[in-house]
């Protein structure tokens, strides 16, 4: 265990739940993220790729824009992202509804729910 948190595997998700917190939101157990209405900036996604098992990312009303965006690959189990109100320009939803095909994304009026996979 020791090793571990020195590698900084642990002390990394500490710090990255940590600015969370500090910034107004809130991690839990099973993966959601809450940081609307925060101050959260694109640096946030960054700092959030040491805990990779975020499902729920909710950044309403954030100062969140398209730049940050490709951080986003970094959460292979994203299944729901609000972004509305944020600085995130309607093209790059668009793109990124094509990246992420499995997550549902809410962006201001407009709501794009994947659809379902079918089993070969």
């Amino acid at each position: 265990m020791c090793s571990l948190w020195s590698s900084g595997v642990y002390l990394d998700r500490y710090r990255a739940i940590r600015e969370v917190n500090r910034l107004g939101g809130r991690v839990d157990e099973l993966g959601n993220v809450w940081l609307n209405g925060t101050d959260a900036d694109d640096a946030i996604l960054v700092r959030l790729q040491s805990v990779p098992d975020v499902y729920s990312l909710q950044l309403f009303g954030t100062q969140i824009t398209d730049a940050s965006l490709d951080e986003l690959r970094h959460f292979p189990k994203l299944g729901g992202l609000d972004i509305r109100r944020t600085r995130v320009t309607k093209p790059r939803v668009e793109s990124l509804r094509l990246e992420l095909p499995r997550c549902c994304i809410v962006y201001d009026d407009d709501i794009a729910v994947p659809l379902p996979q079918i089993e070969k």
